[in-house]
């Protein structure tokens, strides 16, 4: 089985999807992976080839958070298995699917804040390294120097967005917006800003405002 499912998104290595009498078990054996779970024994789920199906979605965030609307749907809906329209068994599975899915996609939005999180260090530790710590550097001049990355990109654009100099197999666009992230990461490493928690928390937020967050122009 394990020969049919994606490796993990986070750390490449294999799922494999075994049975242990009270269901299918998502079995992932990494000890450095924020999807490792107590002995690589994962979630119980009522049928493989959903849980296979869940495993090889991509990209996973979007997928989940379909599954788990969809999920989360069926099963305040009562009625309908009382009805005759669905079984127990389906709606336990359905259940089960849903937990699976609040599991993956809070470990997953975890991922995007730690990695958010590792890049703030090295930005810091870089620009330290290179002198730019030797004192403390103001809010204003911080602010302001992220401010002329995006200066630079828009020049990039006036004259015609050619290679990078430093970084030729970019464009000037590409590399000036690398910098204006590099500017933020090291601001907020050095300010102890949760920047990663709040980049998804306000993405998700996002989401659920209203189209052109309710008739602004631009």
């Amino acid at each position: 089985m394990s020969d049919e499912l994606k490796p993990c998104p986070f750390c490449g290595k294999q799922f494999e999807i075994q049975w242990h009498g009270m269901g299918y078990q998502l079995i992932h054996e990494s000890e450095d992976c924020i999807l490792q779970t107590q002995n690589g024994q994962g979630w119980t789920y009522g049928n493989k080839n959903k849980l296979a199906r869940m495993v090889n979605t991509r990209p996973v965030e979007d997928a989940l958070r379909s599954e788990l609307a969809a999920a989360n749907q069926r099963a305040e809906r009562p009625e309908h298995f009382a009805a005759g329209r669905g079984s127990v068994s389906e709606a336990a599975d359905m259940q089960e699917g849903a937990v699976l899915v609040v599991g993956l996609q809070d470990r997953a939005e975890q991922a995007e804040a730690q990695t958010i999180a590792h890049l703030m260090g090295e930005a810091k530790r870089i620009s330290t390294e290179h002198g730019w710590w030797a004192t403390d550097r103001n809010d204003g001049e911080m602010i302001a120097l992220m401010h002329s990355e995006l200066s630079e990109a828009l020049e990039a654009l006036r004259h015609g967005n050619p290679p990078s100099d430093h970084t030729p197999d970019f464009s000037g666009v590409e590399e000036e917006m690398a910098d204006v992230i590099i500017r933020v990461l090291d601001y907020a490493a050095a300010r102890g800003l949760r920047l990663g928690e709040a980049l998804v928390a306000k993405m998700k937020f996002n989401e659920t405002r209203e189209f052109k967050h309710g008739g602004k122009k631009f």
